[in-house]
């Protein structure tokens, strides 16, 4: 069995998961009112939200490391937040790939320089590096299918963590409901409360 090691990063989440819990259970219980039920308020259960969010946080922060998790959050935020698909990115994309043929057309030793160091970060500038270092075909093809695959993998992890989330939102929603039920119960005089 393989265990974490825990760092500072991940210290700090854990302690915002249990202070989250902590807070919104205390809230449910009736110890404090921090939220006012007013408005939109009363559709949208924060303390309860607040047991589902803390659980989530903890229960990644001791699963997962903290660069997975820091994969994840970009990657939904550019997926929620930066939604581009559509026909004039393909258009966007095709004329850059034409563009990319004219610039290795004129000058292919410029061409290819400037833009392995204009697409560092990307998968066609990591293609463009190894033709720069002269690399035969053959290698260029193996080693590009390598890290392809190695994003693939990255991209598998990031959907299993997805699929974690939705695994365990669940679990942590009815932990809610269920210090929510006991309290209220709690409150009860006798039984026949119960009936009015």
């Amino acid at each position: 069995m393989k265990f974490m090691r825990f760092s500072i990063e991940s210290l700090i989440v854990i302690v915002i998961a249990v202070m989250i819990l902590s807070i919104s259970v205390l809230e449910i219980s009736g110890v404090f009112n921090i939220f006012p039920s007013s408005g939109v308020l009363d559709t949208l259960n924060i303390p309860s939200f607040g047991v589902i969010l803390g659980g989530l946080l903890l229960s990644l922060s001791l699963s997962q490391t903290n660069k997975n998790i820091r994969d994840t959050t970009v990657f939904a935020t550019n997926l929620l937040f930066h939604p581009d698909f559509s026909k004039e990115t393909e258009k966007r994309d095709i004329s850059e790939l034409f563009n990319w043929q004219k610039e290795l057309k004129t000058n292919y030793n410029l061409a290819r320089v400037e833009l392995s160091k204009k697409l560092s970060n990307t998968f066609e500038g990591y293609l463009f590096t190894l033709v720069n270092t002269n690399y035969e075909p053959d290698k260029i093809r193996e080693l590009g299918l390598i890290k392809a695959k190695e994003k693939y993998a990255n991209l598998r992890q990031i959907s299993s963590i997805f699929e974690q989330l939705s695994d365990t939102a669940p679990a942590y929603g009815m932990l809610g409901t269920l210090i929510g039920l006991i309290f209220m119960l709690q409150r009860f005089e006798n039984v026949q409360d119960l009936g009015e």
